[in-house]
Order: structure tokens, then C-alpha cells, then sequence
């Protein structure tokens, strides 16, 4: 058996030995975004052999060797590696940002940015304990938490008793103490060790879930051997938290299971307990736990689902969205008081905090194998049960007016995600789907800024036929290739290939707008979250003081800071007619939607990821609703996000032109985020990039 594992060691090394991208001598420095390498040092540069960290090229030649080891050699055309190189050292094409930290190191090719979380009536911990281990390897997850998923569960016949304990010469000790037994030891032999690793801590809740459904009276769980707070994690980066956070985690849970006991899981115990997973991921300071909680319109609890955000710190750890279909929109038009009255909270919860999005199921079915289950937290994948997002995007603001060249990139990127499908999935049923759909998302970014590089207003898109049409060969392109390709591998064709997503961090690097969004502000004041427990992160904090920044403690997140920085639009600094450049305040949500309507039509298969800013004094809720049954029918889904916001330390404020001017320390960057819940990070490392 050892010899077996040898043998198939050996074999691996051999494979990733295959191709070998040569770096070229002489590369000009990259063209950094605002903080674009900042941003690359802290979460995707690897550490090497001799503890330096990687170069954005040896980052480049790491992510290109692996994606084309993933296959035969015979299956790699001709300088492919040597342009996938060139097109990625620019910032021409854009993986994933998990495709960035984690191709090309063997054994830790878990490349899928966002997964879904399905439910099995035959085993209740499964839906959690594969929630805990996607969140810690830092994938966000979906799930669709509609009343008809809770049908068939077996209803929870025990109360448990937790006793957690510890040994005394921990280091965290002292800091925890109070939330120990004080009934047994951890010398008892009867104690359950849980191990220092992801498994461990899954494997724990699992214990636990399983226990309300077991004979179980007493668990015993011994954290002695959790290593403590403020340890460096190596594979995945950043810092331990300690055990107090899973301590924490697993006797909320534990209360929760026990005073559902002689009930029938449902939605709300359910939402509950992801919320504490989430937050106990999140306590470890390096990752967001990204989470997309969806339910149907029908529910007869959807009110009390559309309004668990309203005070903006509960249930802070997921977005949520409201699933329509064809018969909400055909209830609306015969006036259906209760379709109705969702319409109207769905839309003052948007005009109020940004809370409920609307996910269009009818529309998302089209094209698929396979009913819907969910969308991934930023929206723009649809998926099935244990399904996973493969996503990358061509930064067409690089391609103004050079369309054969855009062509090639599409293609690349196409080839580039397929080749990731072979990549390592740490579950087996998520394996499974992966192999059966080979779902890629080859993506647009930079849209707001080609537009203006063409010629073009961002409004004017839905009437320019020939940028459209661009876009529309750029699509077919994706389609044939993965056709070709997927022929050529043996494997099925791929059920969907385009999508749009938010590009949040990837897009950073470059400066390039971010996806299909417009410019939020012209001049704005952007908050970004550093760690204070993390060194790294810590010594650049203090530079950053040091230097003059704003600085604020965050009220999300613990040992948490955000910095300040006044900036401006980066297109503002090219050599365009200002004329042609305009932010969100030079739309109207109409405007906005025929983008999002058009580019759904002519590009995406999958779906588009779309944020509305809107200015609520200048929309009503009745405005709102009238837009939203013109323009959800023919769009798979959408958020809104009110300027002015009852959330405090919003990621992005707008700032007049004289305050940029005035200020001490001034920044050009892009006016756009993907961030919702709170501040953005710009350390987090394999956050959902989607």
C-alpha cells in the first residue's frame, strides 16, 4: 500500500514537471492598480523554499504551470503557456482570485471560489458540516433555506448536555476557562480529543448534531490540542484563532438544538446555525465567510426572512435574496394581495439596507440540466445542490477597439477553466456534479471602462449594436471553445460557460472597473479592514498610521481596523472626453437594469452579478416596485443598495472633488465593490471573488 501511494506521488510530481513556463528576462514592472500590489502581497503572493515570498511573475508562471499540468501535455496548444503568461501578467485576463492563491500548489487545489450547500433528510449534520469546511477553506456558500427543503426531517428527539474541556497549560486558557465543564477532566479517557485541523473542528459539529439525534446524553469534547491564538496558519494563511471561537460556536449551537427539541427542523433554527458557523470562521480574522441564504415568495415566514437584517448586525454574515419566479410576476398582474405585499417589503427592505435581493428561478432554470437550487453569495452562478463556482474574467477595458485580440483572450480563458475541472474537490459529491456539468463562468470586467475607451457613454450600451455585438461574438467564442476543447478531453460539453461577476479583489490589482457596474463615485473615500492580529497585516497598519491615513476600529469585526483613503475614479487619469464618463449618480435605474438586461440577453448563460446604487431620496418605494416587475422577468437576479445607508462604516462614501483635492494622502482607484456586509477587506486571503 505505501508503495502504491509512492508510485502515485511520484506519478503527480511528474505530471506538474510537464510544462514549465520559462519567465521572460527583461519584464516591465506590472501596472499596478491603487494598492494593486499591496493587495497582491497580502493575499495571493505564496511563500517560497527560502521563506521570500513570490514575485507577481512567479505567482503568474505558479498559476500557469499548474492550470496546464492539469491535463496531458498533447492537450496544452503551442505557446498557450507562453501567452496565458503574457495575458495574466498584464492583468489581460483575471482568474478567480482562488485560482490565484492556490493553482499550482500540490495539494491544496481547491480552486472553486463558492459552493452551495444542499440538505439530506437522512443525515441533518451534512448541510452544516460541509457549510463549516467549504467556509475554512475559504469558499463562500449558498443555500436555499424554502420551506419545502425542511419537508421529510425527522423530528429532533434529544437534549444534550456539552462539556468542553481543556488542558490547563494551554496557552489561550485563561481566556476561556468560564466556558469549560466543570464535571469532567480532560485526563478522562471518555473525552473526545478534537484534532488541530479543518477536519477536527467539522469533525466536532458533526459529533455534536449528530448526538440531538443519537442516545446521547453528555458529549465530551477535549480543545487541549487546538493550537493557540495568534499562530501563523501556513497553507491557507493568516492567524489561528484559538479554540475560545468554536467553544463559543458549539455551545450556541448546542442551546439552539436543545430548545428545538420535540420540533421538526426548520428555516429559522437552520439560518441560525449557519450564522454561527460563519461567525466563528470569520472570528479567525483572515476570511469573510461569504454566504447567500435564499427563500421562496411563497413561505409563509418569507416576512419575518426579509426583515432578520433590518438592524444591520444580525445575520451579518450572510446576503440575502428572495427567490421569484413566472408565478410571482403573473400573481402581480392579477393583483395578489400577498404577492403584492411581498413586492412591497422586498422593496423597502432594498431602500432601506440593501436587503432582500431578488433571485429569478424560472429565468435561472433556462439553459439547465437541472433544476436551480441556489446562486453562489455574489449571484452570478447558478447552481445545483453541492455545486461549485470555476470562474475567471478577461479585463476588456485592455481591448478598446483590438477585437481580434479580445477574441483570443476569451478563448484562452475558456481553455483555462475547463482545464481547472480537474482540479482536487475535497467532497465527493461535489466531485460528482463537477464531472457531470463542467459549469465554467468565463466572465467580463472592465465593462465601464471600455465602454468610455470605445467611444461610448455606460448608459448607451443597450442602443450601441456594435458593441453589443462584439460582446455577442465574444460569447460564441467562449461556446465553440468549450465545445472543442471539452471534445478533444473526452469529457462532456460544458452545461453553461459565461457569467458576470463582481471581480472585487482581482480587479483591484489592475485598477480596471470592476465587472459590468458602473463608476459608483468619481471621488469617494474607500474603508478597507486590516487585521490587527495578523503581523503582517499589523505592520502595514502601522505604516499606513504612520504615514497620516484615517483610521477607524471596526464595528463588524473584532481585532479589526479600517483604513481611509481618499481617491478617485482611475479612468479620470486616461486620456478620454470626461464628457463620456459617467457614475452612478449620472444614471437612473432604468439605465442601469438595460445594462444588466442586455448583457444577461446577449453574454451570460449563467447569470450576471449586478448592484443598483440608487439615491433613495430620488426613488420611492412605489418607483421601485413598478421598476422591478418591468425588468425581473427578463433578468435571473439583482440587488439594490441605497447610497445613503443605515449601515455604519459603508466600504465606499462619496467625497466632492474638493475634499479629494484637500485631503492629505489622495489614491486613484476604481469606484466600485462587491462588498456588502460592512467594510472591505484587502487582506482576506481566499475570499469569494466572484
Amino acid at each position: 500500500m505505501i508503495c502504491v501511494r509512492i508510485a502515485e506521488l511520484n506519478l503527480k510530481m511528474r505530471r506538474f514537471k510537464l510544462v514549465n513556463v520559462t519567465i521572460p528576462d527583461n519584464l516591465k514592472d506590472p501596472e499596478w492598480g491603487l494598492m494593486g500590489e499591496d493587495i497582491f502581497k497580502r493575499t495571493y503572493s505564496r511563500s517560497k523554499i527560502d521563506g521570500d515570498s513570490e514575485t507577481w511573475a512567479e505567482t503568474v508562471k505558479r498559476v500557469v504551470d499548474g492550470n496546464c499540468n492539469f491535463v496531458e501535455q498533447k492537450y496544452i496548444e503551442g505557446k498557450e503557456p507562453e501567452k496565458l503568461f503574457d495575458l495574466l501578467y498584464n492583468f489581460k485576463i483575471l482568474p478567480g482570485g482562488r485560482h490565484l492563491w492556490v493553482t499550482g500548489i500540490e495539494g491544496s487545489q481547491f480552486i472553486s471560489n463558492c459552493w452551495t450547500s444542499g440538505w439530506d433528510k437522512n443525515d441533518f449534520s451534512r448541510h452544516f458540516t460541509f457549510a463549516f469546511a467549504r467556509l475554512m477553506e475559504g469558499g463562500g456558500v449558498g443555500a436555499n433555506y424554502s420551506n419545502s427543503y425542511f419537508k421529510g426531517f425527522k423530528t429532533i428527539p434529544n437534549k444534550v448536555s456539552l462539556h468542553i474541556v481543556c488542558d490547563e497549560t494551554h496557552n489561550d486558557y485563561l481566556g476561556f476557562s468560564d466556558l469549560l465543564s466543570d464535571q469532567y477532566s480532560n485526563m478522562w479517557h471518555g473525552a473526545h480529543p478534537i484534532q488541530d485541523s479543518r477536519e477536527g473542528w467539522v469533525e466536532s459539529l458533526s459529533i455534536l448534531l449528530n448526538a440531538h439525534y443519537n442516545d446521547s446524553e453528555d458529549i465530551i469534547l477535549d480543545v487541549s490540542q487546538i493550537r493557540p491564538s495568534g499562530t501563523r496558519l501556513k497553507s491557507f494563511g493568516g492567524t489561528a484563532s484559538g479554540p475560545k471561537p468554536l467553544i463559543e460556536m458549539m455551545h450556541e449551537i448546542n442551546r439552539l438544538m436543545n430548545e428545538a427539541v420535540g420540533t421538526k427542523p426548520n428555516s429559522k433554527l437552520c439560518l441560525l446555525i449557519d450564522h454561527e458557523i460563519a461567525k466563528t470562521v470569520v472570528a479567525g480574522n483572515v476570511r469573510r465567510s461569504a454566504r447567500m441564504s435564499m427563500k421562496h415568495w411563497k413561505d409563509d415566514d418569507i416576512f419575518e426572512f426579509i426583515q432578520m437584517k433590518e438592524d444591520s448586525l444580525s445575520h451579518w454574515t450572510t446576503n440575502i435574496s428572495v427567490i421569484i419566479d413566472n408565478a410571482f410576476f403573473s400573481a402581480i398582474r392579477k393583483k395578489d394581495k400577498t404577492a403584492r405585499k411581498v413586492l412591497r417589503a422586498i422593496s423597502e427592505g432594498m431602500l432601506k439596507n440593501g436587503e432582500p435581493g431578488l433571485f429569478n428561478i424560472t429565468k435561472a432554470n433556462e439553459g439547465e440540466l437541472y433544476d436551480t437550487y441556489c446562486s453562489n453569495p455574489c449571484g452570478e452562478i447558478t447552481l445545483p445542490e453541492y455545486g461549485s463556482c470555476n470562474l475567471g474574467s478577461v479585463n476588456i477595458s485592455k481591448y478598446a477597439h483590438k477585437e481580434t485580440e479580445m477574441r483570443e483572450a476569451f478563448r484562452l480563458m475558456a481553455r483555462f477553466l475547463i482545464r481547472a475541472t480537474y482540479s482536487d474537490y475535497p467532497d465527493a459529491e461535489a466531485k460528482r456534479i463537477v464531472e457531470r456539468d463542467r459549469r465554467i463562468g468565463v466572465g467580463i470586467t472592465g465593462f465601464a471602462d471600455w465602454q468610455v475607451l470605445e467611444g461610448h457613454t455606460y448608459s448607451h450600451f443597450p442602443n450601441c449594436d456594435g458593441q453589443k455585438q462584439k460582446l455577442k461574438n465574444m460569447a460564441e467564442e467562449v461556446r465553440e471553445e468549450a465545445r472543442n476543447y471539452a471534445f478533444q478531453l473526452r469529457i462532456p460539453e460544458p452545461v453553461k460557460v459565461t457569467m458576470v461577476a463582481p471581480t472585487g479583489t482581482t480587479s483591484k490589482l489592475c485598477g480596471s472597473s470592476e465587472g459590468i457596474q458602473p463608476i459608483l463615485f468619481k471621488y469617494f473615500k474607500r474603508r478597507v479592514s486590516f487585521s490587527t492580529i495578523d503581523s503582517i497585516q499589523k505592520t502595514l497598519l502601522d505604516r499606513l498610521e504612520k504615514e497620516g491615513h484615517e483610521i477607524e476600529d471596526s464595528v463588524y469585526v473584532p481585532n479589526t481596523k479600517c483604513v481611509i483613503y481618499y481617491c478617485k475614479a482611475s479612468i479620470l487619469d486616461s486620456d478620454v472626453d470626461r464628457e463620456l464618463v459617467e457614475s452612478a449618480d449620472d444614471l437612473t435605474v432604468e439605465d442601469m437594469l438595460s445594462v444588466q438586461k442586455t448583457i444577461q440577453q446577449i453574454y451570460a448563460d449563467n447569470s450576471v452579478s449586478f448592484t443598483l446604487n440608487v439615491d433613495t431620496e430620488e426613488i420611492s418605494v412605489k418607483n421601485l416596485e413598478r421598476t422591478i416587475i418591468a425588468f425581473g422577468p427578463d433578468i435571473k437576479g439583482t440587488t439594490v443598495m441605497p447610497k445613503i445607508s443605515n449601515r455604519q462604516q459603508m466600504p465606499y462614501e462619496k467625497i466632492t472633488e474638493e475634499e479629494y483635492n484637500n485631503a492629505k494622502i489622495k489614491s486613484i482607484g476604481v469606484g466600485e465593490s462587491e462588498c456588502k456586509n460592512g467594510v472591505c477587506s484587502l487582506v482576506v486571503k481566499n475570499e469569494d471573488d466572484e
